[in-house]
């Protein structure tokens, strides 16, 4: 106990330990000491003192001590798994467009992810920061911190949980798509060059299920699924914990600049994810028959316009603030 009173008082500091920290390991304490002879009622006293304990910790690691309503945190991580469900739904409509295959929902989930993770955090960062400092119960110190850890959960997402979701799916998922092409096919809906194969081999789904097995176990495929799920701490991946910070500062400015509602947040994160479609390259169009995309800008751009963009507005929210206050 006293080396957890030690870590929390170096997070927190020794004020903070003091009023929030030494009570809650004394009520602990004296629960386990008080603690009837039932072993449930012990392993429930253990669950419950070292939850509210961590929970804690949390709360100081992303405030750093300092005074912020746990109803905002809980508002932000809404925030951020709503931002995820989105962007995953929106990927996979832009997916679909691209891909005419009838491939299972959960399929479709998997090869949105690589794509959206790396944004999830960023975007999320803009609606955030304006509710929070709409709520108008926090600091600007304790702001700063949540962006940073905003950045730093870029980095996970990016550099390690984007690259595991590029690894294979599991194999019924494969078997689901051969029956459905058949069941198309049966209708009179035929793909080629894939129909063609498939009436040439004529397997059943066991000799499919052998077939895919001895794929899984060759060499190749072993170095391939190695090279796509490795980490991948590079300039990319910095590059988008710096957008996250970009973001970040962005939506503290316009939080400053009043109309922070849901609405309004909503309809910003709507802009800033429009104008990633477009920087990123991935907003398309269909001509002739075929899908032709937008120009990829660099990748540095993003960062540059919506770093710009926190300054300016930043610079503005003061004024409007000093001018209130004058």
């Amino acid at each position: 106990m006293r080396r957890l009173l030690a870590l929390a008082g170096m997070i927190c500091g020794s004020a903070m330990r003091e009023r929030v920290f030494d009570p809650l390991v004394a009520d602990w304490q004296r629960e386990w000491h008080d603690r009837p002879a039932s072993r449930w009622a012990r392993a429930r006293i253990i669950v419950s003192g070292a939850s509210a304990l961590a929970l804690s910790i949390a709360q100081c690691l992303l405030t750093g001590g300092l005074r912020m309503p746990r109803i905002v945190l809980v508002k932000g991580a809404a925030v951020l798994v709503l931002s995820t469900i989105l962007l995953v739904l929106i990927q996979i409509g832009l997916n679909t467009q691209q891909f005419r295959q009838d491939f299972p929902f959960e399929m479709r989930i998997w090869m949105a992810l690589p794509l959206v993770l790396p944004l999830a955090v960023p975007l999320a960062m803009l609606p955030i920061m304006m509710l929070i400092r709409g709520a108008g119960r926090t600091s600007s110190r304790a702001a700063a911190i949540v962006v940073f850890a905003g950045a730093l959960l870029t980095l996970v997402t990016t550099g390690w949980l984007a690259p595991m979701a590029r690894g294979d799916v599991r194999d019924s998922l494969y078997e689901e798509i051969e029956q459905r092409e058949a069941a198309r096919e049966q209708a009179g809906r035929y793909s080629y060059p894939s129909t063609a194969v498939r009436q040439i081999r004529n397997e059943t789904p066991e000799q499919r299920a052998q077939r895919r097995a001895a794929w899984r176990s060759n060499p190749r495929y072993v170095e391939n699924q190695a090279n796509l799920t490795r980490p991948r701490w590079n300039r990319s991946t910095f590059m988008m914990a710096a957008l996250a910070l970009a973001l970040g500062a962005l939506g503290w400015a316009l939080g400053g600049l009043g109309r922070t509602q849901v609405i309004h947040a909503a309809g910003w994160w709507s802009l800033a994810w429009l104008a990633m479609l477009i920087l990123d390259g991935r907003a398309q169009y269909w001509v002739n028959g075929g899908v032709l995309r937008l120009g990829r800008a660099p990748d540095w751009l993003p960062l540059v316009v919506f770093g710009l963009a926190a300054i300016a507005l930043h610079i503005a929210s003061g004024r409007k603030a000093r001018a209130t206050f004058s």
